[in-house]
Order: C-alpha cells, then sequence, then structure tokens
C-alpha cells in the first residue's frame, strides 16, 4: 500500500476588505451597483485600476459624494435625450 505524506493544509491569505460599488450603493440606498456605475461615469471619478472597488470607506470618499450629487440631479427630460432627437 502506497501511503502518501501528510501536508498542513494550505493556509489562506489574508483578504483584505473593500469598499465596492454594492457597498456604496447599499450605503447611499441605491439597490443595484450597475446603477452606482453609471453615477459614477456619468460624474466622471477615475475608474481605479482595479475595477469599481476602494481599500476603504475613506478612499472612496470622492466617489460617495459625485454619485450621491449625480442621483439629486434632475433627470434630463425626453425632448433632449437623444432617442427623441433621432424621431
Amino acid at each position: 500500500m502506497l501511503t502518501t505524506k501528510k501536508t498542513a493544509p494550505l493556509s489562506k491569505a489574508p483578504t483584505t476588505k473593500t469598499f465596492t460599488a454594492r457597498d456604496l450603493g447599499k450605503e447611499i440606498g441605491i439597490k443595484s451597483p450597475a446603477v452606482v456605475r453609471r453615477y459614477l461615469r456619468s460624474a466622471r471619478v477615475q475608474k481605479p485600476k482595479d475595477g469599481w472597488t476602494w481599500t476603504d470607506r475613506s478612499a472612496a470618499k470622492s466617489a460617495i459624494e459625485a454619485v450621491q450629487r449625480a442621483a439629486k440631479a434632475p433627470k434630463a427630460s425626453p425632448s433632449t435625450s437623444t432617442a427623441a432627437k433621432r424621431a
């Protein structure tokens, strides 16, 4: 019977908690991360190199403020939308 050498289980690398677009939405009251990303893009927030994630809440402070402003901004009227211009 062949036996194999038992090895210690691999330890998981310590995970760091990041602040994501989903977390940002939960904090502001927006359910969909897609909507949060849309607001971030419309506010011309610089996308972090790792995607829409920040190291912590304080690093995302400017993004939070931009999303809050964008969410409160009045929506474009249908007469100024691109669909209305095509018609």
